[in-house]
């Protein structure tokens, strides 16, 4: 299914001055709180996977915001750093870390970091988000980034075609989507594309979410029965394409 064209935010100031706020309403969310259990599995098994010294890591989290990913790795790793262009998210992120670096810096524009090469670099919640060129730049820095052998890890939260997309097409087609922000989204092809468009190939990927929900931040009912039902449903190929998330796992 092709993504609308629809209008894009500037990603680069979408942030700045956010923290508190957007740690807090993350956090608040008991369905994103459930996804990210998958999340964390599938990001240890990467570790389990391909790394046989995970404490020999050098690893960057790229657009790092308050530092979720950071938190989850930064006991398995070597060395820990994060990089975001919003100072406010890394006050935030700093608050939950012991012994990783933060640098606030806009990598697409500047030579922050080109000296420097990481085994692993992560990558959530921004490539759906950004524009098309920022999606472009950032993916031909990070490349740069790669030691030999590096694994770049990067999720697809908003992905075309899935049931929460469908819903909001659904909802858009019958005038009562109240944002036209919700249908925003990126396709697999349009991954696909980037990929190989600078040169990485697809070492695994996994797809996540099946289950639309209506409100966020609304407490779940059954949620262990929801986690139950989501993580057999992460193992279906018949399912995969209904899928909200795919996270890919990529190396030159």
């Amino acid at each position: 299914m092709p993504a609308l064209d629809i209008p894009y935010d500037d990603y680069r100031s979408s942030h700045q001055g956010k923290g508190e706020d957007y740690h807090n309403r993350f956090a608040g969310s008991s369905h994103r709180a459930l996804i990210w259990r998958i999340e964390q599995r599938i990001l240890k098994g990467v570790l389990r996977r391909h790394f046989p010294r995970p404490d020999q890591i050098r690893h960057l989290d790229f657009a790092c915001g308050t530092g979720r990913i950071l938190q989850l790795l930064e006991g398995d790793v070597g060395s820990s750093t994060g990089v975001d262009i919003a100072q406010s998210m890394l006050e935030v992120a700093g608050q939950g870390l012991e012994n990783t670096r933060l640098i606030c810096a806009d990598i697409t524009r500047s030579d922050e970091l080109d000296d420097e090469r990481f085994d692993l670099i992560t990558a959530f919640r921004f490539f759906p988000n950004a524009e098309p060129a920022l999606r472009d730049e950032a993916m031909a820095k990070l490349k740069t980034f790669l030691a030999p052998g590096g694994l770049l890890v990067f999720n697809n939260h908003l992905r075309a075609g899935s049931l929460r997309h469908r819903r909001f097409l659904a909802k858009d087609r019958k005038g009562v989507l109240k944002s036209k922000r919700r249908l925003h989204v990126m396709s697999d092809q349009e991954v696909a594309d980037l990929i190989e468009h600078h040169g990485l190939r697809v070492v695994e990927s996994h797809h996540l979410g099946l289950l639309p929900v209506k409100k966020e931040q609304k407490p779940l009912r059954m949620s262990s029965l929801m986690l139950g039902f989501e993580r057999l449903a992460a193992r279906s190929r018949l399912l995969a394409p209904l899928a909200g998330l795919k996270i890919h796992v990529v190396r030159v």
